[in-house]
């Protein structure tokens, strides 16, 4: 990674932490450890995903392979994936443990005391793909 990468995503991870109190790829590791996923279930996930599986939502499938890695980062086979695939990967993870329903009542009860993560819990989980999209892009800025 050269000089400017490494400027621009410590940048991203800066904003992430002023958003979110800590980067999103520690927040997804400590969301997945709270939600009993292991590696064993996300790569089940992921496969289902790469063999064009339908998402359980009725949504459009990905195109291609999983954009979320372990590690949290973004990859894509074919250059850099875009927002709305991102989007839908996160909307697919979430809905892929829990009913729309059951995220909403999460988010409810985290509201009082975590309201960055309620709202988040609330657009991606049980959103529409065009709000979440809106919610990400503004918060690139």
């Amino acid at each position: 990674m050269d000089a400017a990468q490494q400027e621009a995503t410590a940048r991203a991870r800066e904003l992430q932490r002023s958003w979110y109190g800590e980067p999103l790829g520690a927040l997804f590791r400590r969301l997945i450890d709270d939600l009993g996923l292991n590696q064993a279930r996300l790569a089940a996930h992921q496969l289902r995903e790469h063999r064009g599986g339908e998402p359980e939502d009725g949504g459009q499938k990905s195109q291609g392979g999983s954009v979320l890695t372990a590690t949290g980062q973004t990859t894509s086979t074919g250059g850099a994936p875009t927002v709305r695939r991102v989007v839908r990967e996160i909307q697919s993870l979430l809905r892929s443990v829990a009913a729309a329903g059951d995220i909403i009542d999460a988010a409810d009860a985290l509201a009082p005391t975590h309201p960055e993560l309620a709202e988040f819990l609330k657009v991606y989980g049980a959103g529409r793909t065009s709000d979440a999209v809106a919610h990400y892009e503004g918060h690139q800025s």
